[in-house]
C-alpha cells in the first residue's frame, strides 16, 4: 500500500492535467470554486479534450463560486434557470458531452446547504483531502495542498457520492453522512445534514482523547471543539483579521476570532487555507484528520457538505508535519 502524496496547489493542477490527457474511462470533479485563468486552463482544457474523446465527465461546482471568487462575474441572476443556461464554463462542458451542474442554486440564503468538499477523480487516481479551490486565488495566492492516491475503492465511492448529490442538490434533499473504512484511514462525508458533522464530531473525539494537540485551518475553530483545545493549550493556526482580500472572509474570520477567544499562533502573511489536525495520543501515538473542513461549529449549523481522511498512517503524518514547518509554523 502506497501512502498518499500531499501536493502543493500547482502541483495538483499539473499533475491532474497530465492524467487527465491520458484518461479512458472518467474525470468527475466537485469544487466550491472553478473558474477559467492562468492557475486553472490546463486543467479545464484537458478535461474538455477528455470528453471530446468520450471519456464520462462530471463536474459539480457550487454557485458560492461567483460570490466568494474575485476573479469571477457575478451574473444578473445568481440562482435559476437563465443563469444555469447562459454560464460560459457549463456551456464549454456541455458542448462537448460532459455534464456541469451549479449546486445550491436553489438555496436561500446563500450560505446555506453549501458544497465545500473538493476532489477529483481521474479514473482511479484521486486528489481529495485537502482544501485547494481550483481558481486563481486558490491555487496561486494561499497555503493550501490536497493529497493525491491511486485507489480503485475510494475513487469509486467518489463518485458514488457526486452523482448521489447532483440528483439530489435541485430537490434540497437531504442525505446521511458516511464513515468509510479503507486501507489509509477512515473516509468521513459530511452530506449536508443540518446540525450534523461526522468530520466536526471526529475532531471533537481527538481533540479529548489527545495529550497534546495541533490545529491548522482557515478559520478559529468554535463550538465545542474550541473549548477543548483551550482547555489543554492547543496549538492553533488560522488567519487573523483583516487577512483575507475579500469582505466576506475578514467577517467570517473576526466573528469566529471573538467568539472563541483562542490564541493564534499564525504569523505568516500569506492566507492560510490548509485544515487539519495532528494530535498524539497518550501513548505517544498520532492521529491526523485533514480535509475540506474548518472546525467550526456555523458548518455544522448550516449544513455544509464536506470530506476529510482520519489516519494514523506515518507517512501522511509526517507530511503534514513537513507542511506544518514549511508553510505554517
Amino acid at each position: 500500500m502506497r501512502s498518499p502524496e500531499l501536493l502543493l496547489p500547482t502541483d495538483y493542477v499539473k499533475m491532474a492535467a497530465e492524467l487527465a490527457k491520458k484518461s479512458q474511462k472518467r474525470i468527475y470533479l466537485i469544487s466550491l470554486s472553478l473558474t477559467r485563468g492562468k492557475a486553472t486552463d490546463i486543467l479545464i482544457d484537458e478535461i474538455i479534450k477528455a470528453a471530446e474523446r468520450g471519456v464520462e465527465v462530471h463536474v459539480a461546482v457550487d454557485l458560492l463560486t461567483f460570490i466568494c471568487d474575485r476573479t469571477s462575474r457575478l451574473p444578473s441572476r445568481i440562482a435559476g434557470k437563465d443563469m444555469v443556461e447562459t454560464n460560459q464554463l457549463r456551456r464549454e462542458f456541455s458542448q462537448v458531452g460532459g455534464e456541469f451542474h451549479w449546486l445550491g442554486t436553489q438555496r436561500v440564503p446563500y450560505l446555506i446547504g453549501r458544497t465545500h468538499s473538493k476532489w477529483t477523480i481521474i479514473d482511479d487516481d484521486v486528489f481529495s483531502f485537502g482544501g485547494v479551490n481550483l481558481n486563481q486565488s486558490g491555487v496561486l495566492e494561499r497555503t493550501d495542498y490536497i493529497f493525491h492516491l491511486h485507489d480503485k475503492r475510494i475513487a469509486k465511492r467518489l463518485v458514488s457520492e457526486q452523482r448521489i448529490i447532483e440528483e439530489a442538490d435541485p430537490q434540497k434533499r437531504r442525505i446521511s453522512d458516511h464513515c468509510i473504512n479503507t486501507e489509509y484511514g477512515q473516509l468521513l462525508l459530511d452530506s449536508g445534514l443540518f446540525g450534523k458533522s461526522v468530520i466536526y464530531n471526529h475532531a471533537v473525539k481527538l481533540a479529548r482523547q489527545a495529550k497534546d494537540i495541533t490545529v491548522v485551518t482557515q478559520y478559529c475553530p468554535t463550538g465545542r471543539f474550541a473549548k477543548i483545545l483551550h482547555a489543554k493549550q492547543a496549538k492553533v493556526y488560522f488567519n487573523p483579521k483583516g487577512s483575507a482580500a475579500d469582505v466576506v472572509n475578514n467577517i467570517m474570520i473576526g466573528t469566529r476570532r471573538s467568539v472563541s477567544e483562542q490564541p493564534n499562533l499564525y504569523k505568516r502573511p500569506r492566507y492560510l487555507h490548509a485544515k487539519f489536525i495532528i494530535a498524539t495520543m497518550p501513548d505517544g501515538s498520532k492521529r491526523a484528520l485533514t480535509g475540506s473542513h474548518n472546525f467550526t461549529a456555523i458548518g455544522v449549523h448550516t449544513g455544509t457538505r464536506e470530506v476529510a481522511l482520519e489516519t494514523s498512517d506515518p507517512n501522511v503524518i509526517a507530511q503534514l508535519e513537513d507542511f506544518l514547518t514549511k508553510y505554517v509554523a
